[in-house]
């Protein structure tokens, strides 16, 4: 990737590695794999990229990864821009993950200048009579209620 010449660039995932220690790991050892590390800081400094969700949320303890025995938090996912589409980030954001130890990173980018006008969305209603579909996405639904009712690690907001 270090030859890779373009002005926009957005690396997103599970870097497992904590960039700021203070702020992106709770409980453990208030350590990281340091040559990991360096390797991303190395890849930020020669690409000119930019932790947008610490950009945008700078003093916030969230984080996309956890443990309950021992209780460890870490933000170990995130998402590496450039200075170009960094300023059209609307949003970026921690969420609960679907059936995975790690919280979902959303981000939001504005590619569009002009405004968009109402759009058109219709449900494809013959499917609504297939029993089998409707019964799948009925315990879908329970499975996932039922999973995060009782879940701390999901969202460990601020502390």
């Amino acid at each position: 990737m270090s030859s890779f010449k373009c002005e926009e660039i957005i690396f997103g995932g599970d870097f497992n590695v904590v960039l700021d220690v203070l702020k992106d790991k709770k409980g453990g050892k208030p350590t990281t794999h340091q040559n990991s590390l360096k390797m991303v800081q190395n890849f930020q400094n020669k690409l000119d990229l930019t932790d947008i969700w610490r950009d945008l949320n700078p003093e916030e303890r969230r984080y996309t990864w956890g443990q309950n025995k021992p209780e460890v938090h870490c933000r170990l996912d995130f998402f590496l821009v450039s200075v170009s589409p960094a300023g059209r980030v609307l949003k970026c954001d921690i969420l609960p993950g679907y059936k995975t130890d790690h919280s979902l990173c959303n981000i939001v980018i504005n590619f569009h200048t002009n405004p968009r006008g109402p759009g058109f969305w219709k449900l494809n209603s013959s499917l609504l009579v297939e029993i089998d579909y409707v019964n799948d996405i009925k315990s879908t639904i329970a499975k996932t209620v039922h999973q995060y009712e009782n879940d701390e690690t999901v969202d460990e907001g601020n502390d």
